[in-house]
């Protein structure tokens, strides 16, 4: 026997005696577990008290679901199979009064924890510069880079930086992750946020709103203390004293930091708020008195006409810090200057890419917009705030962007002299019958180059509307006359008001340009007239 052979012997013997002897292991070969190919999401919904209903829905990598929360305690349990994180959860409660959202990052199958609280809410948008609506729409494998573990961390830390401001400590908690009971430490500080809201009378889509347009602790702070603290003016909320962002028609405009409450706008210049009226105000600079009108969304607008100067249109609206990339799409343009000594107002298409490269089709009339061969650009200032922008021909204009709490934004540039007023482009819904629109200022320019002003205020009710045309009809009060509007005409996203007569004078065609934070911006269609509306 040679020693290979001999060795192979003794090991075959070996595993025979230790196989008498119970040595071994007789049970059959261990079968892999199986491989996990869901994601189960787990935590609790809450507001002051838990959501006990409604629905929490979760979109993940290739799967989504959807599941009841417990009817006692607001928690839940969501097993989604063929999904991975990450996920994006959203709440709606049964009335569907009460919708949040929250987020479970990561990657792979298994499980996760994602709270759905006002706290969860804040941080999502915060994370992804927008409301948390709005991301669930379109939540998908490309968008859910945006609420990136290290994204979510951010918003939160800066979340709680801010409200610490308010007496509200969340740095040493996990909103989006943590265990807790309304009733508890943690519970009791959505309640605390809760109460806050309430006294400053502000909604949490609008303090969301307000975390998403300012950027760090230092602009943000003042801001969020703001809204969560009572408002200076009674009976106008929306009035906060916070930076306001001045354009007018006379030049590029300025920062200034008014005290509402107070009555003080600079060394100069006061302003006294109706005691009748909600949101109308006097403003008095110097020897001369103006009157002012602000919306539900904060945006100011007034006029001045000083001796000497040139009558001009003046906006302004709470400094925010949007960035270039929300500009992208095509907007609609108004806007007026002189040429040869006199008014003009002209129309256009703007089209801003990724790149910042702006693409200008000039409108004149109700005919169809013209390419311009030269492209422009618009670049932000990352210095004195707002964008630049470089026309085709040259020229160089500062304009800056507002947005209101439904995400719809404003571009507004003033320069000496003119204005121009932008919104995006958007087919416009048709108003119902009986809906009543009060225009608490309308400031009009028209005439030479100097210019003529006119301010005035009016209620609008739609009597009748027939789709099939798109044309509404509407009657003005306290006059009674009446108006006919086709919308999405000459363009989608403005409305025309052919030219009429009424009480034996005539009235211009217009073209509209709505723009969804408070104001419509118009001009003449063959007339040269320039003026802003202001809606509540």
């Amino acid at each position: 026997m040679t020693l290979p052979t001999f060795r192979l012997t003794l090991t075959a013997l070996s595993t025979a005696l230790l196989a008498a002897c119970g040595g071994g292991d007789d049970s059959p070969a261990t079968t892999p577990p199986p491989t996990v190919t869901s994601v189960t999401l787990s935590g609790t919904a809450a507001t002051t008290a838990p959501i006990t209903t409604g629905t929490i829905s979760a979109k993940c990598q290739n799967a989504a679901g959807t599941t009841p929360l417990n009817s006692t305690t607001g928690a839940y349990s969501l097993k989604i199979e063929g999904a991975s994180l990450p996920c994006m959860v959203r709440v709606t409660s049964t009335d569907n009064a009460t919708i949040l959202h929250s987020a479970a990052p990561g990657a792979g199958t298994g499980t996760a924890v994602a709270n759905v609280t006002p706290f969860t809410e804040l941080i999502v948008a915060k994370a992804a510069g927008t409301s948390g609506a709005s991301l669930y729409a379109i939540y998908d494998a490309t968008t859910s880079a945006l609420l990136s573990a290290d994204k979510l961390a951010q918003a939160k830390t800066l979340l709680a930086d801010v409200l610490k401001s308010v007496g509200i400590d969340i740095s040493a908690d996990a909103p989006l992750t943590d265990t807790f009971a309304a009733a508890d430490t943690k519970g009791q500080k959505i309640a605390a946020l809760e109460t806050k809201l309430a006294t400053g009378n502000t909604t949490l889509a609008t303090l969301e709103s307000d975390l998403i347009n300012t950027s760090g602790v230092a602009a943000t702070t003042p801001v969020v203390v703001a809204a969560l603290t009572a408002p200076p003016v009674a009976n106008c909320p929306a009035v906060r004293s916070v930076p306001y962002r001045i354009v007018e028609s006379n030049g590029p405009g300025e920062v200034i930091q008014p005290n509402f409450g107070t009555g003080a706008v600079s060394t100069a210049t006061t302003i006294t708020f109706s005691s009748t009226t909600a949101c109308d105000a006097t403003i008095v600079s110097g020897a001369y008195t103006q009157q002012a009108s602000f919306a539900s969304s904060g945006l100011l607008l007034t006029s001045s006409q000083e001796v000497g100067q040139a009558p001009a249109v003046i906006m302004g609206f709470p400094e925010q810090t949007i960035p270039l990339a929300d500009l992208v799409g095509t907007w609609n343009t108004v806007e007026y200057g002189i040429e040869n000594a006199r008014m003009v107002n002209f129309y256009s298409t703007l089209t801003i890419d990724a790149a910042g490269v702006l693409s200008v089709s000039e409108c004149t009339g109700l005919a169809a917009c013209v390419p311009t061969v030269a492209k422009g650009s618009i670049t932000a200032n990352t210095t004195a705030g707002g964008f630049n922008i470089r026309t085709p021909d040259g020229e160089a204009v500062r304009a800056f962007a507002f947005r209101g709490v439904d995400g719809k934004i404003m571009l507004a540039a003033g320069f000496d002299p003119g204005m121009l007023i932008a919104a995006k482009q958007s087919v416009l819904a048709l108003p119902a019958v009986g809906n009543i629109t009060v225009t608490a200022a309308d400031v009009l320019l028209s005439g030479t180059a100097a210019g003529t002003l006119a301010v005035s205020s009016a209620q609008h009710t739609i009597t009748a509307v027939d789709a099939a045309s798109s044309t509404v009809t509407r009657t003005r009060a306290p006059d009674g006359r009446v108006d006919t509007l086709i919308y999405n005409s000459p363009r989608n996203g403005t409305r025309q008001r052919p030219a009429g007569s009424f009480g034996g004078s005539n009235f211009s065609g217009l073209v509209m340009v709505p723009t969804g934070v408070g104001i419509v911006a118009y001009g003449g269609i063959t007339t040269p007239l320039f003026g802003v509306s202001l809606n509540r």
